[in-house]
């Protein structure tokens, strides 16, 4: 399944009904990933969570913090550019 169905609470053929998950869930559950070195996951989880706290009001979530994961997964990854960008967004916020 794809990270944004279920954190929009698309479950497939659920016949319950669901409640959406906020940046903080996305980012809990991306950092449950990191802590097992689950790199590929955590980046998925941490840009759902980067996308949904850019539209949520209320309590903010430290947007500095799922860069810092999100840059460092990328770069367990190999992913080095990507990475690089994060952490200059990151020095410029």
């Amino acid at each position: 399944m794809d990270t944004k169905d279920i954190a929009d609470g698309k479950i497939l053929n659920s016949q319950m009904p669901t409640v959406a998950l906020t940046a903080e869930d996305c980012f809990e559950i991306g950092r449950a990933a990191y802590n097992q070195y689950d790199y590929y996951h955590t980046i998925m989880w941490m840009q759902e969570a980067r996308e949904r706290v850019k539209k949520e009001t209320g309590p903010m979530m430290i947007v500095e913090d799922i860069l810092e994961y999100l840059a460092f997964s990328l770069y367990e990854q190999g992913n080095l550019k990507r990475a690089l960008l994060l952490v200059d967004e990151l020095y410029r916020m």
